[in-house]
C-alpha cells in the first residue's frame, strides 16, 4: 500500500512517499520539501531513493500548487518513483491539535475539517496550515482517503487529575482550559518501541518516554497509554526548551514588572526559527537596514560562515539602498542574486536557510546596533546629523524597550482597535458601570501609547524623561524621524 504523508506549514511541506508492507515495515520511496509557498519564488527540493536529488525552483502561489509540483515529481521520468498518481492509496496529515474531540486517527471528512477548524483557536498557527495541506490534496487527489493524525491524540487517556489546572471548572467548561500533551505521535511510537526493545508487554507495563529536541516534553506511559504529559494547554508548558521557557512561577512576572522589566509577549505555540539579525548603515550614514537570516539550529546560527554569509548580503543591501524582500532577493552579488546564494548556502549547509526580514529606512543620520549573540538589532533614522553618540543610544533603546510605533499618532488603527478591546473586556470584568467603561479603557491606551510608542517611552539612561524630551534638551529640534527593529522569535 501506497501511501503518501504530509506536515504542512503555513508556507512550506514537508512530504515522505512510504510503501507499506506491514504495519511496521515499509520502504521509502521518496522524500521532499516544497517552500517559499506564497512568495514570488518557491522551491522545491525531491529526493527519490536511489536517484539524485533533484532540486526547481518555480511560482508556487498556494499549497495546491505545491502539491501538484510534488506530483509531478513523484512522476518525472528521470526523477520519480510513481507511473501513475492512482499508485496513491491514501494520504496522511499530521495534525497538531484535536483538542478532546479525536482520541486517535481519524478518516478526514466535511465533518473533521469542521472540528479542526474550531480547534485552530488553540493552535493559530499550526492547524490552519495543516487545513491548507487537508484542502490541496482534496483539490489535486479528490478521490483518495485522507487520515489525520493528531499530535494531542495519545494523550486524552490521561485522567482528570493529570489533564485539569487548579482553576475554576467553569474555565474549562467555557473556554477548554486544560492540559492537551503533545508530541503524541511521538511518545506512542517510543513507549510501543522501548517495551519492545526491553522484552515489556506494553500493555503491562509502565515506562517514561522523552521528547528531547528544540521541543522537548516527557509522558508517562501505563500498559501503553499515556497518564501525564509535561506539556500542557500550549507546547509552552513544562520543559525548558529551545524557544521556550518551560514552566516558571507566575509570580516571577509579576515581580519583574515591579521591578520595571517588560518581558518578551510570545505566542505559545510559535515555531521560533534561529539564525541571525544583523543591521548596518550605508557610507554616507543616510542609510540603513536590518536583515534577518533564519536556519534551523542553533549550531548553524552561530556559524561563523553563515553569519558571514548574511553580512555579505547585508552589505549588498546597504550600498545598493534596496528597498524590498525581493529586491534583496534579486540583488547579484560576484555574478549571482541572492535567492540563488541562499540556495547554495542550503545545500552545503543541509539546513533550512530563508531570508524572512528585510526593514530598511532612510533619514538625514541613521545608526545601528546589534545585540550581542546576534539575535537582535535596530536601526534608527535622526532628523540631524552630527550627533552620532545619541544616534546609537537611541538604537539601543529601541531594543530595549521594543516600541510598537514612533508615536501615538503611527500607531496602525487595527491595534489601537485591538488594545480598546481588551481594556473594554478588563473594565467589564472587574464590575465598572457601562457608562464608564470607554472612559476608562481609553486611559489604559494612554498608557500603552506612553510605555509602547519610542519618543513617549522612558529613556532607558534617565529616569521619569521621556526620549522626546531627552533629544530635545540637546537640540530642539532633533527627533526621531524613523526607526526599525527585529527579533528571532518575533
Amino acid at each position: 500500500m501506497i501511501i503518501l504523508v504530509l506536515n504542512c506549514g503555513s508556507s512550506s511541506l514537508k512530504y515522505q512517499l512510504l510503501d507499506m508492507k506491514g504495519d511496521e515495515v515499509y520502504d521509502l520511496l521518496a522524500k521532499g520539501l516544497v517552500e517559499r509557498i506564497g512568495m514570488e519564488t518557491g522551491c522545491l527540493k525531491h529526493q527519490a531513493t536511489g536517484k539524485e536529488k533533484f532540486v526547481k525552483e518555480m511560482p508556487i502561489e498556494d499549497h495546491t500548487v505545491g502539491i501538484r509540483a510534488v506530483m509531478d515529481a513523484l512522476l518525472d521520468k528521470e526523477f520519480g518513483v510513481l507511473t501513475t498518481l492512482e499508485d496513491i492509496e491514501a494520504v496522511g496529515h499530521r495534525v497538531v491539535h484535536g483538542a478532546e474531540e479525536f482520541v486517535c486517527s481519524q478518516l478526514i471528512t466535511d465533518k473533521v475539517i469542521a472540528q479542526l477548524e474550531k480547534c485552530s483557536v488553540f493552535a493559530p498557527l499550526h492547524n490552519p496550515a495543516n487545513l491548507l495541506g487537508i484542502k490541496a490534496v482534496t483539490e489535486v487527489l479528490p478521490t483518495v482517503p485522507q487520515v489525520g493524525v493528531f499530535d494531542t491524540a495519545f494523550h486524552q487517556t490521561m485522567p482528570a487529575y493529570a489533564y485539569m489546572y487548579a482553576l475554576p471548572y467553569e474555565y474549562y467548561e467555557k473556554y477548554g482550559i486544560r492540559r492537551y500533551g503533545f508530541h503524541g505521535t511521538s511518545h506512542k511510537y517510543v513507549s510501543a518501541k522501548g517495551a519492545k526493545f526491553a522484552g515489556l508487554d506494553l500493555g503491562y507495563s509502565k515506562i517514561i518516554t522523552c521528547h528531547l529536541g528544540n521541543g522537548s516534553s516527557i509522558t508517562a506511559v501505563v500498559n501503553g497509554k499515556s497518564i501525564d504529559t509535561t506539556m500542557g494547554f500550549t507546547p509552552l508548558e513544562g520543559l525548558v526548551m529551545g524557544t521556550r521557557s518551560g514552566d516558571i512561577d507566575p509570580a516571577a512576572v509579576d515581580y519583574l514588572r515591579e521591578k520595571g522589566q517588560k518581558l518578551a509577549a510570545k505566542r505559545a505555540d510559535r515555531d521560533a526559527s534561529e539564525g541571525a539579525v544583523l543591521a548596518g548603515v550605508n557610507a554616507d550614514k543616510t542609510f540603513a537596514a536590518v536583515i534577518m537570516m533564519n536556519c534551523e539550529t542553533d549550531f548553524v546560527a552561530k556559524n561563523e560562515d553563515f553569519v558571514a554569509f548574511t553580512k555579505t548580503v547585508l552589505d549588498a543591501t546597504l550600498a545598493a539602498k534596496a528597498q524590498t524582500l525581493q529586491d534583496v532577493l534579486a540583488l547579484e552579488i560576484e555574478g549571482k542574486n541572492v535567492e540563488t546564494m541562499i540556495v547554495e548556502q542550503v545545500a552545503k549547509i543541509g539546513e533550512k536557510i530563508t531570508l524572512t526580514h528585510y526593514l530598511p529606512i532612510e533619514a538625514a543620520a541613521t545608526y545601528s546596533y546589534v545585540h550581542p549573540g546576534n539575535r537582535m538589532a535596530s536601526v534608527v533614522g535622526l532628523s540631524k546629523a552630527g550627533y552620532d553618540e545619541e544616534g546609537k543610544e537611541m538604537a539601543m533603546q529601541v531594543i530595549a524597550g521594543r516600541p510598537v510605533a514612533l508615536n501615538k499618532e503611527t500607531v496602525p488603527a487595527e491595534v489601537i482597535e485591538r488594545e480598546m478591546e481588551v481594556y473594554r473586556a478588563q473594565v467589564r470584568e472587574e464590575g465598572k458601570p457601562e457608562n464608564m467603561v470607554e472612559k476608562i479603557a481609553e486611559g489604559k491606551l494612554n498608557k500603552f501609547f506612553k510605555e509602547s510608542t519610542l519618543l513617549s517611552q522612558e529613556y532607558t539612561r534617565e529616569a521619569k524623561v521621556s526620549v522626546e524630551e531627552h533629544l530635545r534638551k540637546i537640540d530642539k529640534d532633533l527627533t526621531i524621524s524613523s526607526f526599525q527593529r527585529a527579533e528571532l522569535g518575533e
